[in-house]
């Protein structure tokens, strides 16, 4: 058997849960290695005119590891299962994924 992957906090990943897309892994490293089969995660979107929704952080391809510059779409946060998370592309510098810790608590109110 196949261990299931476990993405780290600030990690960006192709993950499948309705369609494939790249997402940045902002729950905790202690959820995310417990045996919890859910992790939060931020999606990320080609479409860079999303940069100016509040909240949300735009990112460039040498930042991601992707083949384009792209948009954290703070408001989108959600859960994904773990067996979804199908292939790491890169992580995000600390102050990268700072930078979407403050959208969500923008837009979570925290």
């Amino acid at each position: 058997m196949v261990d299931a992957p476990a993405p780290r906090r600030g990690e960006v990943w192709w993950a499948r849960a309705d369609k494939r897309r790249p997402v940045v892994v902002v729950q905790a490293d202690f959820l995310n290695r417990g045996a919890m089969g859910w992790i939060l995660a931020v999606p990320l979107t080609s479409n860079v005119a999303r940069a100016g929704f509040p909240g949300n952080v735009r990112l460039s391809k040498s930042e991601t590891g992707l083949s384009k510059a792209s948009v954290a779409n703070v408001s989108q946060v959600a859960p994904h299962h773990r067996s979804g998370f199908e292939q790491r592309v890169g992580r995000l510098a600390p102050e990268r994924a700072a930078e979407i810790d403050r959208g969500l608590r923008l837009v979570l109110s925290l």
